[in-house]
């Protein structure tokens, strides 16, 4: 495995120099063959020179060694690509880890060359004993969580490290002589053919399915083999394979779901390499039509008792569970049974069997039957993040929208099922947006898709499946900036989310405690650092104090939907179920604290939205849940759920006091100055909390005083809810 000092004095300019170096290289060897057809060919074709059978076989030589000379160019540049990509993610990694060790830094940490963290020397002068308990739990979590990102990140690293060598390993043929590679090339199409037609036999035995796995294993990513065997096999014939397949795997005779589950895994692969546009030789876009006609078709299985037959793309379903198809050939074959479902919506509900048992047709996992060809498309899309965003944000069809409406079957691999049964195919669609909206670039297209997911299910009767969940949590904490900012210009802006669709998806999303706890803490690092721009800008006072009022009402609206949807769920303070809440709050709490108190002013923001460095923080908030690592949470942390709005007004009344936003005529309370400063609103005890709210809440605090109402009254609007203490701002 490499250490911190290697990845960290890596040089991704000299792994482009060599990518830059194969370029040339392949640009030589494509100008020769360019000379080879002004000049060969040319002559070849002079009917004084060559005549009759020796033209023709001239001719016929000449293309097969441009062909075989063109797979060359292609081996090469892929070699270029391979150099490329390890500058690239080098680059990633180096900018990752420079983070961590910022991240590191400030939170009072050593990281040693060899990945090794400690907690640097710090003084503990003027501490009290909880205020030492206080900072060395706050370090030691934060030890903790650097840590694990260390770890994660140099695991990374070898795994790159391996598939690089991997690739290298494969395109290693190109240093060989042209002999060798011709003769390479004979021995793949010999395979090809094999494979062909042992796949053309029907029924397959189980010596000759063994053998066609093997082929496969060794040769499905090879884009020579792969077309050619698909080619030579035809459309219609590679799923009646996937067919065949299937008999395998289900209960025909003597039964091998292992060995059927390998098929499927090397046959997708196979396809994904044959259809994709950018290998050399590979499928057109008629073997395309040609295959969504076939899965269009209904296909007799062996065996199968039913009143009808299944339909081919029940079969290519499961096949798009392995390896990485193209956005091109996802788009097309998604498009197509978007349209084929719509015109058949009764086509998966398959209920009869195979000889009196369940229809299996996916073996690649054990999550569903694979009844449903819409689970293979989702997987495939989460596995080509790039795929998913262009799927989901195609001009003129709103696919998330039918997605939601859309009949999931339950698809399960028994006969009964429970009432409440959800299909994974559910958690299959929030992995595919979840890779569409934060894995492909977070950009307009993006954020487009997380505007149609939050209509989608705000209009969705029966709310958001709880197997989706998580992935609308993990995309609006996100992007809560501009949730935020949707949500303040719904009424002005046509394009935005309406507000009372994100309040009742947020609403409906903090049913969970662990839900209702990721967003409340994305947005109370959001609101901190947008009152940190607003408070320190160069405004005059009173601009400052409608732009803290702005932001602070801007997340009143979230804080509300949060906490209206935790009261109606029935969590009342101080009950036993509340704790749940609690807890996941606090286990997530002292991150934010933690990256509130490091991070406000650090980071520049501009234009209203955050930068690039704010959304690395909300990523680590993301990321934490989504990995359910608590334990990264950096320190100590108290219940901060006491009532309402209570939230906001202490994130502005801090940024309001960092900043001194009061002018001579309205200065706070003497007696809680500390060295002509007044400390943090979170800092200050009960008492020192009530005389402030007494003179915040007076004549004396001049425009502070409407700025808290505005926000309190901005919370309550339009809700029943009435939790903890509405007239003041402590506790």
């Amino acid at each position: 495995m490499p250490d911190l000092a290697q990845l960290r004095d890596l040089d991704p300019a000299r792994w482009s120099e060599l990518a830059q170096a194969w370029n040339d290289w392949s640009d030589d060897l494509a100008r020769q063959l360019e000379d080879m057809d002004g000049e060969v060919t040319r002559r070849i074709a002079d009917d004084e020179v060559w005549q009759g059978f020796a033209a023709a076989a001239a001719e016929h030589y000449v293309d097969e060694i441009r062909r075989r000379g063109v797979q060359s160019v292609d081996d090469i540049r892929d070699v270029a690509d391979v150099y490329q990509q390890a500058a690239d993610d080098i680059t990633v990694f180096q900018d990752r880890l420079a983070s961590i060790l910022a991240y590191a830094r400030g939170g009072g940490l050593e990281v040693r060359q060899n990945g090794d963290v400690g907690i640097a020397p710090y003084d503990t002068t003027g501490m009290s004993d909880d205020q030492r308990i206080h900072e060395r739990e706050v370090r030691h979590r934060a030890l903790l969580d650097v840590q694990d990102q260390i770890a994660e990140l140099l695991g990374e690293a070898e795994d790159l490290d391996r598939e690089l060598t991997g690739r290298l390993e494969h395109h290693s043929a190109v240093h060989s002589s042209a002999a060798d590679i011709a003769a390479m090339q004979e021995r793949i199409e010999e395979r090809a053919a094999r494979a062909a037609e042992l796949a053309g036999t029907r029924p397959l035995t189980h010596e000759e399915a063994v053998e066609l796995r093997d082929l496969l294993e060794h040769y499905a990513e090879d884009p020579v083999f792969a077309t050619e065997f698909l080619e030579l096999l035809g459309p219609e014939k590679t799923l009646a394979l996937a067919s065949d397949v299937t008999g395998i795997g289900n209960h025909l005779g003597n039964p091998d779901p292992e060995l059927a589950r390998g098929l499927q895994i090397e046959l997708g692969q196979a396809l994904a390499t044959a259809t994709d546009g950018r290998g050399e030789p590979n499928l057109g876009e008629q073997w395309w039509a040609d295959l969504a006609e076939a899965g269009r078709q209904e296909v007799l299985l062996p065996g199968y008792r039913g009143p009808e037959g299944v339909y081919g793309y029940q079969f290519l379903g499961p096949l798009l569970n392995s390896g990485e198809y193209s956005s091109e050939f996802l788009e097309f074959l998604g498009a197509d049974l978007i349209d084929f479902e719509k015109e058949n919506p009764e086509a998966w509900n398959t209920q009869e069997g195979v000889l009196g048992e369940p229809l299996r047709f996916n073996f690649i996992d054990d999550q569903t039957a694979g009844l449903d060809p819409m689970y293979g498309l989702m997987l495939a899309l989460d596995e080509n993040p790039q795929a998913a965003k262009d799927f989901f944000s195609k001009d003129g069809e709103n696919r998330v929208e039918y997605l939601a409406e859309r009949e999931w079957i339950p698809d399960s691999l028994t006969r009964s099922v429970p009432d409440d049964h959800l299909s994974a195919g559910w958690s299959s669609f929030g992995d595919a947006l979840e890779a569409a909206t934060l894995e492909a670039g977070r950009d307009e297209v993006s954020r487009e898709i997380l505007r149609d997911s939050i209509g989608a299910f705000a209009d969705r009767p029966d709310g958001i499946p709880h197997t989706m969940g998580d992935t609308m949590t993990n995309m609006i904490s996100a992007e809560i900036a501009f949730v935020n900012a949707d949500s303040m210009n719904s009424g002005i802006n046509p394009d935005a989310a309406r507000r009372d669709d994100i309040r009742k998806v947020i609403g409906d999303l903090a049913g969970d405690p662990a839900q209702y706890a990721q967003i409340h803490e994305a947005q109370r690092v959001y609101t901190a650092l947008r009152l940190e721009e607003m408070a320190s800008s160069s405004f005059d006072l009173g601009t400052r104090y409608t732009d803290v009022e702005m932001a602070g009402r801007e997340a009143a609206v979230i804080f509300n939907a949060l906490d209206g949807a935790r009261a109606e769920a029935g969590y009342a303070e101080m009950t036993g179920a509340d704790n749940e809440y609690n807890q996941a709050i606090e286990d997530r709490a002292a991150l934010t604290d933690f990256v509130i108190g490091n991070v406000v002013g650090e980071i520049p923001v501009a234009g209203g939205f955050l930068g690039d460095g704010v959304s690395m923080v909300l990523d680590q908030v993301v990321e934490n849940s989504r990995r359910d690592d608590h334990s990264a949470a950096q320190g100590w942390a108290e219940h901060i759920y006491h009532g309402g709005s209570t939230n906001v007004e202490r994130l502005v009344l801090d940024a309001v006091i960092r900043h001194e936003m009061w002018g001579p005529d309205m200065q706070p309370p003497v007696e809680l100055m500390v060295e002509g400063r007044m400390p943090q609103y979170s800092a200050l005890d009960d008492e020192q909390r009530r005389i402030f709210d007494e003179w915040q809440s007076g004549p004396g605090s001049g425009d502070l005083r409407s700025v808290i109402e505005n926000i309190r009254e901005s919370y309550y609007v339009d809700t029943s809810i009435s939790l903890g203490n509405e007239n003041g701002s402590g506790e």
